[in-house]
């Protein structure tokens, strides 16, 4: 049920320590699941993150499109992609 070219991802499910006090997921708890999904995918393309002073890899972009909100128990699945492997940013 996946759309595009999207070949890896991870499953999540929705736990009361994600929720804001209207009661549905807060903001910070999508980009923690997006951080998570994309330090599992380098290990799955198999890159290593870079020693600590040398330049790193750049997330040159980040989109949510918020389409209802999610709240405890539900399901989401994080999807992620490489688009472009270049030397400069």
């Amino acid at each position: 049920g996946v759309e595009g070219r999207w070949n890896f991802a991870v499953k999540r499910q929705c736990h009361w320590s994600n929720l804001d006090a209207f009661g549905h997921v807060n903001h910070l708890s999508y980009l923690e699941w997006c951080q998570e999904a994309r330090t599992r995918y380098l290990r799955f393309v198999s890159l290593q993150w870079p020693e600590y002073k040398k330049p790193g890899i750049v997330l040159k972009a980040l989109d949510f499109n918020y389409h209802r909100s999610l709240v405890i128990g539900d399901r989401v699945l994080i999807t992620v992609r490489t688009e472009k492997v270049g030397t400069t940013s």
